[in-house]
């Protein structure tokens, strides 16, 4: 075999062979890694889009975040001057309800003294004897 090649490279021709046969080979390498470098061009043009597109998600997520916080705060701040005015009118309506038992035992009171006032007139006047 070593005969083969030795006898091959005295002659020229298997030389010259080898070698178009290595440009050949050169040349398909260097297209491959050409074409290699556009792909990964473009992925990393790709990839870099992709973490544009995240950070404005995820800013707009962090703004309607701080709108929504924003936002519960004042529901609860109403919620609370809701229930301090339902205690509120809570207490003024006892004391309403308390000044109408006032009232109305007053007005027993003064239905109690006219009915009497009317037997003493009654007795007085001769109409009722009692």
């Amino acid at each position: 075999m070593t005969e083969l090649i030795a006898k091959g490279f005295e002659d020229g021709m298997a030389l010259g062979f080898a070698i178009v046969i290595s440009l050949l080979l050169l040349l398909l390498v260097n297209h491959i890694l050409k074409q290699q470098k556009d792909i990964l061009s473009m992925a990393t043009k790709q990839n870099e889009q992709f973490v544009e597109a995240i950070n404005r998600h995820t800013n707009q997520a962090e703004k309607f975040h701080e709108m929504v916080t924003e936002a519960h705060k004042y529901q609860r701040d109403e919620h609370k001057d809701m229930l301090k005015n339902q205690t509120e009118i809570s207490s003024t309506l006892a004391k309403v309800c308390n000044g109408l038992d006032n009232v109305n035992k007053s007005f027993d009171r003064t239905n109690n003294s006219l009915d009497q006032v009317e037997k003493a007139l009654g007795r007085i006047n001769g109409y009722c004897k009692d």
